[in-house]
């Protein structure tokens, strides 16, 4: 059984962890992704956002040691923020591991 499938921002951050999320999405305009938080501002010039694709970042950090990740949406399908956070929570934990271990390695090598 995959544990990453449970973890959620919120767990995370309720465990001592620095999470960042963002959440893009095309814009009807163009291919240009646009991050969510700008959607109210874009939406009000009547240009809307295309319910298909879109792209969710994770960034977290603990112990001064950060992991990425990133879910794409395939273009047929729908942008669903839940499943891109899952995706992109485990590309991060995945990302940050390896960066500790080399972190690691280069802190314990000789000469160090």
């Amino acid at each position: 059984m995959n544990t990453l499938k449970q973890i959620t921002v919120k767990s995370l951050r309720q465990n001592g962890w620095k999470v960042q999320v963002g959440h893009y999405r095309y814009h009807l305009g163009g291919l240009a992704l646009i991050n969510d938080a700008a959607k109210e501002s874009v939406n009000f010039w009547g240009v809307g956002y295309d319910p298909k694709s879109g792209k969710t970042t994770v960034k977290i950090t603990k112990g001064g040691i950060d992991g990425y990740g990133e879910a794409l949406c395939h273009p047929e399908d729908n942008y669903n923020r839940k499943t891109g956070v899952g995706i992109a929570i485990k590309k991060a934990f995945q990302n940050w591991h390896r960066n500790k271990r080399a972190y690691s390695e280069k802190v314990n090598s000789p000469g160090n």
